[in-house]
């Protein structure tokens, strides 16, 4: 339900890495966009809860890559503050 022009966006994080299971590659994309209201959350079937986190949490929490790699780089230039 956020709307978004495509103008507002902002590449923060871009990499390719070839896929183990076929002949393919992944690219992962993160855009930052600043937002001027707090969005209403809808969880979908897919999801039991959400959870808003400073950055020295979310560099805290013990998930798998390629999250980790992914929060420390964006801590390294700055995007996470």
């Amino acid at each position: 339900g956020i709307e978004i022009a495509i103008q507002q966006l902002v590449l923060v994080y871009a990499s390719t890495f070839e896929s183990e299971r076929d002949d393919a590659s992944v690219t992962r994309l993160l855009y930052l966009v600043e937002l001027d209201h707090d969005p209403t959350i809808t969880l979908s079937w897919e999801h039991e809860a959400y959870h808003w986190l400073s950055a020295k949490e979310l560099l805290a929490l013990d998930i798998r890559d390629p999250y980790q790699e992914i929060f420390h780089y964006l801590k390294k230039v700055d995007v996470l503050v």
